[in-house]
C-alpha cells in the first residue's frame, strides 16, 4: 500500500530515529522495518506476523540481536509485541499508537519540503482509531478469560499481548486456544498467542475431515 507507506515518512523527520537509536543500536532500523510491514499489509495499523530469524535477515542482523531491540522498543512503549522462544516462530510486532516523537506531526508538517508531508491529518501512526465499544469489550474478555483460566499475574507485557490477539484473531479462536491452555494446565498467553498464530496459518479443513484437538 504505496499510500499508507507513504503517510508514515513524516517519522524520518519526527527525530524519531535518533530517539530509537538511543533506545538501543538499531532501534530506527527494526522499528523502520516493522513500520514497513505494516504498512505494506494493512491498511490501517495492525499486528505484522513475521519471525525474528525473517526479521533480522531484513535488517541485516542477527536474530539475538533483533530480540534484544524489540524488546527494548516493547519495554520503552514503542511496540506491543508477542516475542516467541525460538527465531524460526512468527511473532506479533505493533506499533503503539500514537507513536511518541521528539517533533509533533504538525511541525513536521510545517516545516517538510516533500508536498505529500505538508497535510499531517494524512499521517499515519499519528492518533490511536476511536475504538469501537465491541473492540474495547472484546479486549476485556479476552483478559477475563486469561485472568480467570490461567493466571492472576498481570503485567504491561502481557497487557500488550492481550490487546495484540484481541485485535488480531476471532473470539472464538481466542477462547478456544485459551479453554485448551487450561485443560493442559498451561499459564502462558505467549503460549495462546502461538497457538492462534500456528492455528491462523493452517490449511483451513473440511470440518468432516477436521483432527480433534489434544
Amino acid at each position: 500500500m504505496e499510500g499508507a507507506r507513504a503517510s508514515a515518512d513524516w517519522l524520518e523527520l519526527s527525530g524519531l530515529p535518533e530517539q530509537l537509536n538511543a533506545v538501543r543500536a538499531n532501534g530506527w532500523l527494526v522499528f523502520k522495518t516493522i513500520v514497513e510491514l505494516d504498512c505494506r499489509l494493512n491498511r490501517q495499523p495492525d499486528a505484522v506476523e513475521i519471525s525474528l530469524d525473517e526479521l533480522g535477515a531484513r535488517c541485516g542482523l542477527d536474530w539475538e540481536k533483533t530480540a534484544k531491540v524489540v524488546l527494548a522498543l516493547q519495554k520503552k512503549k514503542y511496540l506491543a509485541c508477542f516475542v516467541p522462544d525460538n527465531p524460526d516462530e512468527e511473532g506479533l510486532f505493533q506499533v503503539r499508537v500514537p507513536v511518541r516523537t521528539p517533533r509533533s506531526a504538525d511541525e513536521v508538517a510545517m516545516t517538510a519540503t516533500d508536498p505529500y508531508l505538508r497535510d499531517a491529518t494524512t499521517f499515519r501512526y499519528v492518533a490511536k482509531p476511536v475504538e469501537s465499544s465491541e473492540q474495547t469489550e472484546k479486549v476485556q474478555k479476552v483478559l477475563d478469560l486469561y485472568l480467570n483460566q490461567l493466571s492472576q499475574k498481570v503485567n504491561s507485557f502481557i497487557v500488550d499481548q492481550v490487546e495484540v490477539i484481541a485485535q488480531r484473531f476471532p473470539i472464538e479462536a481466542i477462547e478456544r486456544t485459551i479453554e485448551r491452555a487450561a485443560r493442559h494446565e498451561i499459564r502462558s498467553i505467549g503460549w495462546v498467542a502461538k497457538e492462534l498464530i500456528r492455528d491462523a496459518a493452517k490449511p483451513k479443513q473440511n470440518p468432516a475431515q477436521a483432527a480433534p484437538e489434544f
